[in-house]
């Protein structure tokens, strides 16, 4: 899963780096980046602030889905799962904690079908010159879930080893009768004389 996020996570930062060139105060435009993962497998849905600035408000929404809840709240330097969509409870993490160097992306895990779709990472920022509220930010991230394929594959691979064993086992089976066979009516000969 790695080498599958690994590249669009560096481009997603690059292109944040970019923006958190201009002025404090301007807005941003929205960023929207691709994410692919397998079911089951962990994703990360990357999101980047300012390096210099703490996150006073962090929201992560599903856009695509009626959903009632947010993915994941985060006020007042905690999270509340109160907030959170049923389906996603204790599913969903601050992939850093601490938020270092502005990084509020989420991890989901444990990914099924359903999880599927467009997310939005929006914030807003206390600078740490200012006192006031600073711009306020928003990534979209579409997150597209795949079937995991491992399990085919090792099917494909046992499948015919299952069909030899069993071809082996009907083999040593009728040799096996053929061989008793005259064993048995050499004893019912025996008891005949």
């Amino acid at each position: 899963m790695a080498a599958r996020t690994s590249a669009p996570y560096v481009a997603f930062l690059l292109s944040v780096l970019t923006s958190c060139s201009s002025s404090a105060g301007e807005p941003r435009a929205s960023a929207e980046q691709n994410v692919s993962v397998n079911t089951q497998d962990n994703a990360i849905l990357p999101c980047m602030g300012p390096r210099d600035a703490s996150i006073t408000l962090l929201q992560w929404k599903m856009l695509d889905k009626d959903s009632e809840g947010f993915v994941f709240f985060f006020r007042e330097n905690r999270s509340y799962e109160s907030y959170q969509i049923p389906s996603l409870k204790n599913r969903v993490q601050l992939s850093d904690p601490q938020m270092k160097n502005g990084n509020v992306s989420v991890t989901v895990k444990n990914v099924t079908f359903s999880d599927a779709g467009k997310y939005e990472c929006s914030f807003y920022t206390s600078s740490r010159q200012r006192s006031r509220r600073a711009a306020d930010f928003s990534y979209i991230i579409n997150l597209h879930v795949e079937e995991r394929h491992s399990g085919r594959q090792h099917l494909a691979l046992v499948a015919p080893l299952v069909a030899l064993v069993a071809l082996l086992v009907a083999v040593l089976w009728k040799f096996k009768g053929r061989t008793e066979q005259p064993a048995a009516e050499e004893a019912g000969e025996q008891q005949l004389v």
